[in-house]
């Protein structure tokens, strides 16, 4: 009787050890995969603006002077306006910005949210935008791959912060 309950109880030990392992093998691939998502091209970690729309013209460039700040990875100064009225939204691109949206070039363009489906995402070099809604407001959410490594290493769950 003695020999059955060691044994039994050894089993125990040995479902629960495996459980723990087979627990922690989860949660490690849940913390890479979510760290993956974060630092990857289109995460957070590319988030470099939000900016709410108001009625009537929205400058957008480089710089302080405009109501939609790019970074200064866009060096052309002035990128374009949205005329934003009655909830819709007009991108006219300025003359020399290359702007490319879904894969095709772009001078003037109705910008859709991401309410209703997929945004319409403006790419100019490394920085993309597209507009959001949020609370009854429209803004532009601005993200950027080539932000300063620094912006990433602060992460601390970053391999990179660890190096």
């Amino acid at each position: 009787m003695k020999n059955i309950l060691v044994a039994a109880v050894g089993l125990v030990f040995v479902l629960i050890a495996n459980g723990q392992t087979t627990y922690n093998s989860q949660i490690e691939k849940w913390r890479t995969e979510h760290q993956a998502e974060l630092l990857g091209d289109s995460g957070w970690f590319t988030v470099a603006g939000l900016f709410w729309l108001k009625p009537g013209v929205n400058t957008v460039g480089a710089g302080p002077d405009y109501d939609v700040q790019l970074t200064k990875n866009f060096a052309g100064g002035k990128f374009g306006e949205i005329d934003f009225e009655k909830g819709s939204a007009i991108l006219t691109v300025s003359d020399g910005v290359n702007a490319v949206s879904g894969g095709k070039a772009i001078k003037s363009i109705e910008l859709l949210s991401d309410e209703k489906s997929d945004p319409t995402v403006i790419s100019v070099g490394s920085q993309s935008f597209y507009l959001i809604e949020r609370d009854g407001r429209v803004g532009v959410r601005l993200k950027d791959t080539a932000l300063p490594p620094k912006m990433w290493t602060q992460f601390a769950g970053s391999e990179r912060s660890r190096q």
